[in-house]
């Protein structure tokens, strides 16, 4: 994983990677929640992803949503 210990969103807004991993898992939850999907879902994960891109700041974020989701599922799965 190559994400820097903090992310800076712009506009002098900076998450601690610790806060984003947390809110990465919230957006997983409420998303599978709202598409009515398990957890961990491939469909899940791919709109967890978009919304979190979304989040983040738009497309130029979209490998570091990957990157986070990715994280939060490795961690899951081995659990």
């Amino acid at each position: 994983m190559n994400l820097p210990q903090t992310l800076d969103v712009g506009d002098g807004i900076q998450i601690p990677l610790l806060d984003a991993l947390q809110a990465t898992r919230h957006v997983i939850t409420a998303t599978s929640l709202i598409q009515q999907e398990p957890r961990l879902s491939a469909l899940a994960l791919e709109i967890a992803q978009d919304n979190l891109t979304h989040f983040l700041g738009g497309p130029d974020w979209e490998e570091t949503a990957f990157q986070l989701i990715e994280h939060i599922t490795t961690t899951e799965a081995s659990k």
